[in-house]
């Protein structure tokens, strides 16, 4: 019974989350309707667009579906991004985690089986329980008393303020949501971070040079505490766009007290990040999306993306250094866990 009950809290806390969209579900969809210059659309079909809110890798998806022309921008009402854009700027220190070797090391480690169990460690392999042991380890912002987010945190970084998350929801996010951490697209998302923006799976550039295809009002929020991502992803997506689409509106946000997930989920959310959201969709729908002239915007400076662009996509595997690396792991285990 007393199981029953923390599921029913747990249950009910979601649904009282879940509130925090009915706003946005209220809002009416956008018809347009197609011009008779398309000869193969009848004049009388109405498209219905819809909002994309995107959120950290979910944010570089939409960017990439769209610079790189596989869904077009008249599909789209408007484009809001947290902690996300096209660029990708990492702190510090999760670049530094990112250009070590140690993510090629860990998918020789892992093998064929690349999801890695949160939750569940009875069909562990070695190899698996050896890189949990190693993500426990790896300094980070924020510690936490929770084995699983100590391992989700490891392999990442934090991604929230455990201070703006209620514990039923980090309860939750841990126990339910969040049971296994599938690697296999980690190499890919390894040369983004590297390059600094997006790039195709062999590294190269393919998508920044097409901005004619972000046709559409856009705004960008950050949080004001950087856990995983810096303020400039933001500022340099907001730039981008104000230089290659003026026609539009486009608008950045620094939320502060927030990090990086804590913006779609912390228990103070509704309050301070998601009026921004609603605010952005019925200017949107009440026909300010477009400007009313496409001038120029005076005062916005380029962003060059070939600074950050790196021709190779990371660093070259060496097997000796697969050696060396492994053997530094295991010797840092045994020292601290036996």
């Amino acid at each position: 019974m007393s199981c029953f009950s923390r599921r029913m809290v747990v249950r009910q806390e979601i649904s009282d989350f879940s509130k925090q969209f009915e706003t946005m579900d209220s809002l009416r969809t956008v018809p347009y309707t197609y011009s008779n210059a398309h000869d193969d659309v009848p004049s009388n079909f109405i498209l219905v667009l819809i909002h994309v809110i995107a959120h950290c890798v979910g944010g570089l998806a939409v960017h990439i579906a769209l610079l790189g022309g596989h869904v077009s921008a008249r599909k789209i009402a408007s484009l809001s991004c947290t902690s996300s854009s096209m660029y990708f700027k990492l702190t510090k220190y999760a670049l530094v985690k990112m250009k070590l070797p140690l993510l090629p090391v860990t998918m020789a480690v892992l093998g064929r089986n690349t999801i890695l169990s949160i939750t569940d460690s009875s069909k562990d392999e070695f190899r698996h329980s050896l890189l949990k042991s190693i993500a426990r380890i790896i300094p980070r912002p924020e510690r936490c008393i929770s084995d699983e987010c100590e391992i989700f945190s490891g392999v990442f970084g934090n991604a929230f303020l455990h201070s703006n998350i209620s514990k039923t929801l980090h309860r939750w996010l841990i126990k339910e949501n969040i049971t296994h951490l599938p690697m296999s697209g980690l190499p890919h998302l390894r040369k983004i971070c590297s390059a600094g923006f997006i790039v195709d799976a062999e590294g190269m550039n393919k998508y920044l040079i097409h901005s004619e295809r972000m046709a559409l009002p856009t705004l960008y929020v950050s949080g004001g505490k950087s856990l995983l991502l810096t303020q400039e992803t933001s500022l340099l997506a907001y730039r981008y766009m104000s230089l290659h689409q003026p026609g539009f509106e486009h608008k950045r946000v620094v939320v502060e007290g927030f990090g990086h997930s804590d913006l779609l989920i912390g228990q103070e959310s509704h309050k301070n990040v998601f009026p921004h959201f609603l605010s952005h969709m019925r200017m949107a729908e009440g026909g300010g999306g477009r400007k009313a002239s496409s001038t120029e915007v005076r005062g916005i400076s380029s962003c060059s993306w070939e600074a950050f662009f790196d021709s190779d996509g990371g660093s070259t595997l060496i097997p000796a250094l697969f050696v060396f690396l492994l053997a530094v792991f295991f010797f840092l285990w045994k020292i601290l866990y036996i």
